[in-house]
């Protein structure tokens, strides 16, 4: 079974392959500090451009954020807990199921 974000990340994958950057969904808006750590850091498109994780933990996209904030309570957090199976099947490999717990 696939995972509910398989087609957002194999779509960002392509699109770099391509040399393109992926497109935002359209209800998503993003500060300036989160497009320049998106775009600009992580998806820049020669990989000799992108920094290092050591790097983008001085970001001000992560230095700057909310120290209240949490995935688990965010838009996207709750979608993914809403939708992502609590049991997946493994049978092609293990021949049992795997269950996911928080």
């Amino acid at each position: 079974m696939s995972h509910v974000l398989d087609g957002v990340w194999m779509s960002a994958d392509e699109q770099l392959f391509k040399r393109e950057k992926p497109p935002l969904p359209n209800d998503v808006n993003l500060d300036d500090n989160s497009l320049d750590f998106l775009n600009t850091q992580c998806l820049a498109l020669d990989p000799k451009d992108r920094p290092t994780a050591s790097e983008l933990l001085h970001h001000p996209f992560i230095t700057s954020r909310n120290p209240k904030w949490s995935f688990k309570e965010s838009k996207i957090g709750r979608n993914v807990a809403n939708t992502t199976p609590k049991t997946m099947s493994t049978t092609a490999t293990t021949g049992g199921s795997l269950t996911l717990r928080p």
